[in-house]
């Protein structure tokens, strides 16, 4: 289960912009293989939208769950044709290899099963399909070689297929495509995705998230973290000079460096009027740091009187 604190901790990293609402489901997603209720209300107060705009966005990709399952998804055939050739057979020996039944989760959590009609391939019978990936003529030790495949954090090499606001599409492998939001493509904020990236660049990515026939992949997860070692460059008490780039109902953002930036809250204002009486976007101050937490790549920070 993730907590409400984890939530929040999710939405900060995405500077509580309601444009990054995909990338937010995405990560719940990735920390606990569905998103629960709870996690949806919270993400709709933290950004301050409607929790029916958070279920429209939820319910419309397929890739989302509401309910618990595991990071991959295996479906059986039940159809006639795979059942003369020892589909039950194959389903009882993959219940115990994965220590879960229809409808449940097992082997770590990372996969799930379900029955289905018909997957179109009865002359290569049984078959199951795994995500997107289709196989025939399953056995008990074929099934065990094509579960070693599926891994996230693996590095794939792909090319740039498509360019969109939220992020770029990349293929990769044999005939795969998955997105690379625009929130993974590096560290610094990305305001358009083809400052990064262009159609037709070869590169490689790692896989962050795999959802039914949706891959995530990361580009700024190959990159060296700005914010590692960052405790010894910036201390607590430190003062600094930083650019106001954004305003949001939780307070204003701080450019420390291009990839770095902090967070001055509301509470050291009172309310959003009189912070943007006393701040200016796209102008500097001196603020204070008053904690740093690479981890959670979050510096918040206190405006210094003049």
């Amino acid at each position: 289960m993730i907590t409400k604190e984890e939530v929040e901790k999710i939405v900060a990293r995405h500077k509580f912009e309601k444009s990054a609402l995909l990338a937010i489901l995405q990560d719940i997603q990735q920390e606990v293989n569905y998103l629960p209720q709870d996690a949806l209300i919270q993400v709709s107060r933290s950004l301050d939208i409607p929790l029916s705009q958070v279920y429209s966005v939820a319910t419309f990709y397929k890739a989302f769950s509401l309910r618990p399952r595991g990071k991959h998804q295996i479906r059986y055939c039940i159809g006639s044709a795979c059942q003369v050739k020892g589909t039950n057979k194959i389903l009882s020996k993959l219940e115990e290899q994965l220590s879960l039944e229809e409808g449940s989760r097992g082997n770590g959590e990372n996969f799930s099963i379900e029955k289905v009609r018909c997957l179109g391939c009865c002359g290569v019978g049984p078959t199951i399909s795994i995500d997107d990936d289709l196989y025939g003529n399953i056995s008990s030790d074929k099934f065990k070689e094509i579960l070693k495949k599926y891994k996230v954090s693996q590095v794939v090499k792909g090319e740039i297929t498509g360019i969109t606001d939220f992020g770029a599409f990349i293929k990769f492998g044999e005939g795969l495509e998955g997105l690379i939001h625009i929130s993974e493509l590096d560290w610094a904020i990305v305001a358009d995705p083809s400052e990064i990236v262009k159609v037709g660049d070869k590169l490689r990515a790692k896989i962050i998230d795999i959802s039914d026939d949706k891959v995530s992949l990361s580009l700024k997860a190959l990159k060296k973290d700005p914010w590692q070692g960052i405790e010894n460059k910036y201390k607590k008490g430190e003062i600094i000079s930083g650019k106001v780039t954004k305003f949001n109902p939780f307070g204003a953002f701080v450019q420390i460096t291009p990839k770095i930036q902090g967070l001055c809250h509301i509470s050291e204002f009172g309310n959003q009027a009189r912070m943007e009486e006393r701040l200016k976007i796209g102008k500097k101050y001196d603020f204070q740091i008053l904690s740093i937490d690479p981890e959670e790549h979050r510096m918040t920070l206190k405006l210094v009187e003049k």
